[in-house]
């Protein structure tokens, strides 16, 4: 089974061809989502967790389309995002304890919070909601996209694997 794990940072699995842009150790392959360098219909499945909001608005879809072409037909794409409806939900009952802003302890408030939640320290070019996503996925190709869970998956069990953030993410299955 070829799977593969894109914008792994340091999280490198056994079993997938870990790839990410910028390498922090020889173990991950060097791949940019806008190009990736894999023939078409290489990967039986693809999952890559908060990576596509790092990604400028107008060039998700060209993303998106270069994951479509290295899955074979059938195959699944499974990605999460940052759960921004979710973040103002939290801000507009004043929640302090929202798991997105646990991880940012050098701000007090929960305004401050919030807003650095949102863009994530300037790494956030992109925000998603759960129907953006998937119309995105459907309108470049992907036969099937919707909705789903942390730990639940249309397909494959392997797909929820990596799951992460689950407190905090979107996530989306689309088929090739």
């Amino acid at each position: 089974m070829n799977r593969l794990h894109f914008g792994c940072g340091p999280l490198v699995v056994e079993g997938w061809m870990n790839a990410d842009r910028d390498p922090l150790n020889s173990a991950v392959y060097p791949a940019d989502l806008l190009a990736l360098p894999f023939d078409d219909a290489e990967f039986d499945g693809a999952v890559g967790h908060h990576v596509l909001q790092a990604i400028p608005y107008p060039n998700v879809d060209d993303a998106l389309l270069e994951l479509r072409r290295v899955l074979r037909p059938g195959a699944t794409l499974r990605v999460s995002v940052p759960d921004v409806v979710g973040a103002f939900d939290a801000y507009r009952s004043r929640n302090r304890h929202w798991p997105g802003f646990a991880a940012i302890s050098e701000v007090t408030s929960v305004d401050d919070r919030f807003c650095q939640y949102v863009v994530w320290g300037g790494h956030n070019r992109t925000v998603f909601t759960e129907k953006n996503l998937v119309e995105r996925c459907l309108r470049v190709g992907f036969s099937t996209a919707r909705a789903t869970k942390a730990g639940k998956t249309f397909g494959a069990s392997w797909l929820t694997d990596l799951d992460s953030r689950p407190g905090e993410s979107i996530y989306v299955e689309a088929i090739a």
